[in-house]
């Protein structure tokens, strides 16, 4: 969408990354229903500028991860994982993070169930 290209310098996150202030997102619902119930989260996102999405530090300061084992992964055309899962774990300091993955844009089935495989 044309409020995604960070190439436009118009766009709402081209402003939010240059103003930090604008980042804060407010959810429809940042909390997951039954959430309780799961031990595991898979939790994917795109990198924005080396980051994860802002989204989601809306969404992992709202939920409680204690005891939930947390595997993160994420989208980019060129960035890496990075640091990106580490700044998440530091918005919640509850749950055990593992280090995660990048997908490439060009990711393909295989790949990705390369991926879901290592998942227990």
């Amino acid at each position: 969408p044309e409020d995604l290209d960070y190439n436009n310098s118009t766009s709402r996150v081209y402003l939010e990354h240059d103003d930090p202030s604008l980042r804060k997102l407010a959810l429809t619902n940042p909390q997951v229903d039954n959430w309780d119930y799961y031990d595991t989260i898979i939790l994917g996102y795109p990198i924005w500028w080396g980051e994860a999405a802002w989204p989601m530090n809306t969404f992992v300061s709202s939920n409680d991860f204690t005891n939930k084992l947390v595997i993160p992964f994420c989208t980019s055309a060129s960035s890496p994982i990075g640091e990106s899962a580490n700044l998440l774990y530091k918005l919640t300091n509850t749950g055990i993070w593992e280090d995660g993955i990048r997908f490439a844009s060009s990711a393909n089935e295989e790949e990705i169930k390369l991926f879901t495989d290592t998942i227990k």
